[in-house]
């Protein structure tokens, strides 16, 4: 093989990935800046905040800026040989027997997902200008589940979701 077709062959599947994210990116940033337009989240007082409410910044993207993944779906190992390699990170979690893997090749573009593992509601979060990453129980003490989203907000630049359903900041 010659210097230009290594060469070809070397930077072909770079350039393939940086035109699917460039896709992925301009399509997805139209869908989600309309639905956010009229979704603003204020930071308030309240006396039940454990953490400083001036530390939380703008993290630049409006609520939902960067989708959350909701009910997600899942494919086999077979399946992931696909897309993964084995040096490919994943956030694995075990409830009740219910196994699932979360590659933070994904978890980079959504940041948090909401899911059932083992019927039980879950939050798995992670934050890629940190590199940390969590998993919830998203069912509070009187029943109630809480729906995560990403605030587009900042505390100490870890990433901080909001409750969908009453607009309350989580960190």
């Amino acid at each position: 093989m010659n210097r230009s077709t290594r060469l070809l062959v070397k930077t072909t599947p770079i350039v393939v990935i940086g035109i699917v994210i460039i896709f992925v990116l301009t399509t997805n940033v139209n869908y989600f800046s309309i639905n956010s337009q009229n979704h603003k989240l204020e930071v308030q007082s309240f006396n039940k905040s454990i953490v400083p409410l001036d530390q939380i910044v703008s993290g630049g993207p409006p609520p939902d800026g960067i989708p959350s993944i909701d009910n997600p779906q899942f494919v086999s190992i077979k399946d992931a040989d696909n897309f993964m390699a084995d040096s490919d990170l994943i956030l694995g979690v075990n409830i009740n027997g219910d196994i699932r893997g979360y590659p933070l090749q994904i978890l980079v573009w959504h940041e948090i997902v909401n899911d059932m593992v083992g019927e039980t509601p879950i939050a798995v979060t992670y934050c890629p200008l940190c590199f940390t990453n969590q998993i919830f129980n998203r069912t509070l003490t009187d029943g109630q589940t809480l729906e995560f989203g990403t605030s587009g907000k900042l505390y100490n630049s870890n990433l901080v979701m909001y409750d969908r359903n009453t607009n309350s900041l989580w960190s």
